[in-house]
C-alpha cells in the first residue's frame, strides 16, 4: 500500500485519477473518513483492496525522530497513540527519545479509531458504537472506569467490517 500526503487542491476525483484507484477503494482504505485536510496521510490501496482477504498486519517499526509527535506517528500508522505507548511499555510520550525504535502494533481487526470530544464519556462512546463500556475498555486495554479526555483516541468496533464495503458492491 502506498501513501499520499494531502495537498491544498486535492479532491477525491483528482486522487482517484492520479492513482488509478476508484474513490470507493480510497475511502475504504482510509476507514471511510472523507476529510481531505492538508497534511493528512492517506493510504492508497491496490486495485484489489476490497476483494482480497487481508492478512492481519504484523507489528511494524518506526524510528522516532526529533520533532515528531506521538499523535503524528499514530495517525501515520492508523493506530492509537495509546496503543503505541502500551506496545512499547511506555507511560507517556515524554519518554520518547530521538533514535528510539518503536514497535507499531497492528490495529485490532474490525475496528476504527474515534477521537473523544469535550464532554464525552466512556459510556457514551461505547453506546454510540453498539458496545459496552467493558468491551470498549478491553479492546483498548484500559482499566474499567477509565476517564476519557478530549483528543483521546480509542478503538471502536467498525460495523462496516462485517458487511463488506460501504462504498461499492463487493
Amino acid at each position: 500500500m502506498a501513501f499520499h500526503t494531502v495537498q491544498p487542491n486535492d479532491t477525491w476525483p483528482s486522487l482517484s485519477a492520479r492513482y488509478g484507484c476508484p474513490i470507493c477503494l480510497l475511502l475504504r482504505a482510509n476507514n471511510g473518513d472523507d476529510s481531505l485536510l492538508d497534511g493528512r496521510v492517506l493510504h492508497i490501496p491496490s486495485p484489489s483492496f476490497c476483494h482480497t482477504q487481508q492478512q492481519p498486519a504484523q507489528p511494524r517499526r518506526h524510528r522516532y525522530a526529533k520533532g515528531e509527535t506521538l499523535l503524528w506517528i499514530a495517525l501515520r500508522h492508523h493506530v492509537t497513540a495509546l496503543s503505541i505507548l502500551q506496545e512499547n511499555h511506555l507511560l507517556s510520550a515524554g519518554q520518547l527519545q530521538p533514535g528510539m525504535l518503536l514497535l507499531i502494533p497492528a490495529p485490532p481487526e474490525g475496528t476504527k479509531i474515534v477521537t473523544a470530544q469535550a464532554m464525552d464519556t466512556l459510556e457514551q462512546i461505547a453506546r454510540a458504537h453498539d458496545m459496552t463500556p467493558q468491551s470498549l475498555c478491553s479492546l483498548n486495554r484500559l482499566p474499567e472506569g477509565t476517564q476519557v479526555h478530549p483528543g483521546m483516541q480509542l478503538y471502536v468496533r467498525d460495523a462496516r467490517a462485517s458487511m463488506g464495503c460501504k462504498y461499492c458492491p463487493v
